[in-house]
């Protein structure tokens, strides 16, 4: 319940926002551009943009998390609303990178080539201070992985160098609200009401995007927090190609291709779009059609397990 005075008729919130400014790690941003017009970079971009794990859903959860406490916890409001404050900033640059890439902001999410609008069923709203940290942590580290996995398949020098920055500032959330989170001491929850919440994230990962819920790799971390040791080397160094490691990544990709796909036809251009996985992979150079379908069973299965890359 948000805290008020009372005088007379009149109602007035307490907790002070006007000071907030946006939690950035303490890094400059690189520039926003492109090499050229990549559509497939532009839909995994997307993602980022407005799907389940992204900015979109980030500032709409937060801003809902401190409304909900900017009565009895004014300090926790007022730092997760300067981390929305910086997923704005991210959810803008993601939309020029789109647009530059020849995308189109409709606030849906390109999987697969099917456009899934964005909804507010994607959001985990809690009522509890502790949980909503939690929560938050989770949803961190979440985009902080999903990030990881575009930058290995983006080969744009400035794309990369753009979300490595990124994630910087997504490193430096978690920091903050892991500090928060010593301010309010575990509570004993029964198994039945910890394997209830976890099936029921589960379920929302799997209803929405098909893909293993990221957060498996993070569930056993510890919640206690850790002292915030962002490197400050030159991140554009680290994601820029160099011929060698492009070189090098091109031939292992060649190689797993080959092994996954033992008849393929090679196609120019962009991929018609299919909606079984097991039909299509892109690959650094274009796309591979497989020339024999696989049974019906096995395609579901692979459909369940992740999207097309």
């Amino acid at each position: 319940m948000i805290n008020m005075k009372t005088n007379s008729a009149v109602l007035e919130a307490t907790c002070d926002f006007e000071s907030v400014s946006p939690a950035f790690a303490e890094l400059p941003y690189p520039p926003t551009k492109v090499c050229k017009k990549n559509k497939y970079y532009a839909d995994l971009l997307s993602v980022d943009y407005c799907g389940m794990v992204s900015e979109l859903s980030a500032i709409t959860l937060y801003v809902d998390n401190e409304i909900t406490l900017s009565g009895e916890h004014c300090k926790v409001a007022q730092t997760i609303l300067s981390v929305a404050m910086a997923e704005m900033t991210h959810l803008q640059i993601l939309g020029e990178l789109i647009v530059l890439l020849g995308g189109e902001l409709s606030y849906s999410a390109n999987y697969n080539c099917d456009k899934v609008m964005w909804t507010p069923e994607y959001l985990d709203t809690k009522k509890d201070a502790r949980e909503i940290l939690l929560e938050a942590i989770h949803g961190e580290k979440a985009g902080i992985h999903q990030y990881q996995k575009h930058i290995k398949e983006i080969k744009d020098p400035y794309i990369k160098a753009v979300l490595a920055r990124i994630i910087k500032d997504e490193e430096y959330h978690i920091f903050l609200f892991k500090t928060l989170l010593e301010e309010f001491p575990e509570e004993k929850t029964s198994e039945k009401d910890s394997s209830k919440e976890d099936s029921t994230r589960e379920y929302r990962s799997r209803k929405y995007s098909s893909k293993k819920d990221s957060s498996s790799e993070y569930s056993s971390e510890k919640d206690s927090s850790t002292k915030y040791t962002g490197k400050k080397d030159s991140y554009e160094e680290e994601y820029s190609s160099s011929d060698r490691d492009s070189s090098e990544k091109e031939s292992s990709s060649k190689e797993e291709s080959s092994e996954e796909y033992s008849s393929e036809k090679k196609f120019s251009g962009r991929c018609t779009c299919q909606r079984s996985c097991s039909h299509r992979s892109y690959s650094k150079k274009g796309c591979f059609m497989e020339e024999e379908k696989k049974p019906v069973k096995e395609m579901k299965k692979e459909m369940k397990k992740s999207f097309c890359r």
